[in-house]
């Protein structure tokens, strides 16, 4: 199991935040018998190519100790998508170990396979994330590369997209704006977007991240996974995580859209095999920690 961002295994997968439950799949799946492996990232928001690398050396770790010959995965939101950028042979500056076929299912949980804006769409949010502190929940990249905080103009050139902390952060986002309008009460929402000076904020713009990272969601849309892989997806419609900001300019699970994480026609176009794609009534968090989204992941395994 591939934990996400801000997320480490146990958060993840264990003892899961935002719910009202316990326990997490990890738990779930060891009750069903199943042996469990939890990739636990050092960086949780570090450059994707490093969590492929990763995910690589975890998988040959646990064929090493089980003698399996593949193994089955579960990755939920950026582990996701690196585990999709892995599936998909995504390489990047200096790797030369493509995917070597030893991943037998693919399960994708709240992944943005578009890609996301929610950042740049939601502007608002700034205010909860700058200044930055010390809080884990507000360890998020903003849009924003200078700020008007406290009515002084500051360089958070650091704490963006563009700054050296949120590379893979940056990796999954993806215009959304010409499927979902931006709400205009938004701060500086024109220039949060599209870039430039606003009343409060100064912003590269989305198009300046996307190029700056490599335009990853992109090279995905024409990269489908590797053809033996049996792939499944699980999205979420209900976006009310308490006390987040919630994304609600479209169908959502409160932080990737519904058609972002049920893209499965971008992953099967080279012949992967599609076991499900299903959309529950649960929000981000709730789609690895709800009963009905263990039963269905169990599902998908003991095809």
């Amino acid at each position: 199991v591939i934990h996400g961002a801000n997320m480490n295994a146990t958060s993840n997968w264990a003892a899961p935040p935002f719910t009202r439950q316990k326990t997490g799949l990890m738990q779930h799946l060891r009750g069903q018998g199943y042996r469990v492996f939890a990739v636990s990232f050092a960086d949780k928001h570090d450059d994707n190519f490093v969590w492929v690398n990763q995910i690589h050396n975890a998988i040959a770790r646990i064929r090493q100790i089980t003698g399996a010959q593949s193994v089955d995965t579960v990755a939920h939101s950026k582990g996701g998508f690196a585990l999709r950028m892995y599936t998909s042979n995504i390489m990047g500056p200096g790797m030369q170990q493509p995917y070597q076929k030893h991943v037998r299912k693919a399960i994708f949980v709240g992944t943005p396979h578009r890609g996301l804006d929610y950042t740049f769409r939601n502007s608002v949010v700034h205010w909860a994330l700058l200044p930055a502190g010390n809080d884990p929940v507000k360890y998020a990249p903003v849009a924003w590369d200078k700020t008007l905080l406290l009515g002084v103009w500051k360089n958070t050139q650091e704490e963006s997209f563009m700054g050296p902390y949120f590379k893979g952060q940056s990796q999954m986002v993806a215009r959304w704006d010409k499927e979902y309008a931006i709400k205009p009460t938004n701060p500086d929402w024109y220039t949060t977007y599209n870039g430039g000076q606003g009343l409060v904020s100064h912003s590269p713009g989305i198009d300046a991240v996307i190029q700056s990272s490599g335009d990853i969601v992109g090279q995905l849309k024409q990269s489908p996974v590797e053809a033996n892989i049996q792939v499944a997806l699980l999205a979420g419609q209900r976006a009310n995580m308490e006390g987040l900001l919630n994304e609600s300019s479209g169908p959502s699970d409160g932080i990737v859209f519904v058609k972002s994480a049920s893209a499965a026609q971008d992953l099967t176009a080279g012949g992967a095999r599609l076991l499900d794609s299903k959309v529950l009534d649960l929000h981000h968090l709730g789609l690895v920690a709800e009963p009905e989204a263990l039963a269905w992941i169990d599902a998908q395994l003991s095809r």
